[in-house]
């Protein structure tokens, strides 16, 4: 493929490729600007009677315990003022975004659901995309939830009012792989994006003889208004690294960063340096817009692990085509 129209071509249909492929499927989101709904209760507690949150205003005092004996009890007052809520729609969420979550209480549909990362879960605290335990019908009626979720090593179980208990084995120890610099929230993700239309007049966290009531509104922050976006970036990186997802990003890319390399550098006396400077800024600047598009994609997942990798296999190609095209020199020079 020496011709510079040829190319052109192939690097004009990889840069078609390569959006058409990084934002299926097309269910766009518009992002919208919106006060907080969550509204302080006399006596304790929060109303969302629309879209908002309620932010812990500090790491849990529970959580250190919590980590050292992988012992957790939550109790928990709600109700549902919407029979149909999807996401899940976070009742109650320690996590830094969707895609990365310690722990989750929601509701999905009318049922409500728990997610818990454990050694036996993904990083959201799933099993096969499905959560940890549901209790299914409970949201039904708009009538008051009393909860009671023991965490302890090898079981879970949960309680709803005087009904029987949910059991669900655990890993012997059940919260190895938490995330300590997570978040608690109420009533929505931390990114803004999941939220719970309810009420809850208790949200009681115990681990160890330490114990907060996360609904004591003393104690949490509401931020005036926020973006609610499809999704929200994962802007940390290298945590929580998904190397499957690194390996297919980085040969995903390795084609294009070889085709930019070698139009850039099909003309004669084109320095490499600045040859692999260009394709390399290209590359990045494919990778950061498809990023950037992600945010308004339901259930996509923006990250800047994605972006590196991204870069790194646009590099491997930008190397690869300059090394082929050396050795062409050369024989050229040499001849056969």
């Amino acid at each position: 493929m020496r011709s510079p129209s040829l190319l052109a071509l192939a690097t004009l249909a990889a840069l078609v490729l390569y959006p058409a492929v990084s934002l299926w499927p097309y269910q766009w989101y518009a992002a919208r600007f919106v006060a907080n709904g969550a509204v302080p209760l006399p006596g304790g507690g929060v109303r969302f009677a629309s879209p908002g949150i309620a932010l812990a205003d500090g790491a849990p005092v529970w959580l250190a315990p919590a980590l050292a004996t992988h012992r957790l009890e939550l109790s928990l007052r709600v109700r549902s003022l919407a029979v149909e809520q999807s996401g899940p729609a976070r009742i109650l969420t320690f996590s830094t975004s969707p895609g990365d979550s310690n722990l989750m209480v929601g509701q999905d549909g009318a049922d409500l659901v728990l997610r818990l990362r454990t050694p036996w879960t993904d990083q959201i605290g799933t099993i096969g995309d499905e959560p940890v335990a549901r209790l299914p019908g409970l949201f039904r009626t708009p009538a008051w939830a009393d909860l009671r979720i023991t965490v302890e090593p090898g079981r879970l179980r949960i309680v709803a009012g005087d009904g029987p208990p949910l059991e669900r084995p655990l890993p012997p120890l059940p919260l190895a792989n938490w995330d300590p610099a997570q978040r608690l929230a109420l009533g929505n993700e931390v990114t803004y994006n999941r939220p719970w239309l309810g009420e809850i007049r208790r949200a009681v966290a115990s681990s160890g003889g330490r114990t907060a009531d996360h609904a004591d509104t003393g104690r949490l922050e509401f931020p005036s208004a926020f973006v609610i976006t499809a999704e929200f970036p994962k802007l940390v990186p290298l945590r929580q690294l998904n190397a499957r997802d690194a390996v297919l990003n980085v040969f995903f890319y390795l084609p294009l960063g070889f085709l930019l390399a070698r139009l850039l550098g099909a003309g004669r006396g084109r320095r490499p340096s600045r040859v692999a400077l260009g394709a390399l800024l290209a590359v990045a600047a494919v990778s950061l817009s498809m990023e950037v598009l992600q945010i308004f994609l339901p259930r996509r997942f923006p990250s800047i692990d994605d972006l590196i990798f991204n870069s790194l296999g646009g590099g491997l190609g930008i190397g690869l085509a300059l090394w082929a095209q050396r050795r062409r020199a050369l024989r050229e020079v040499l001849g056969p």
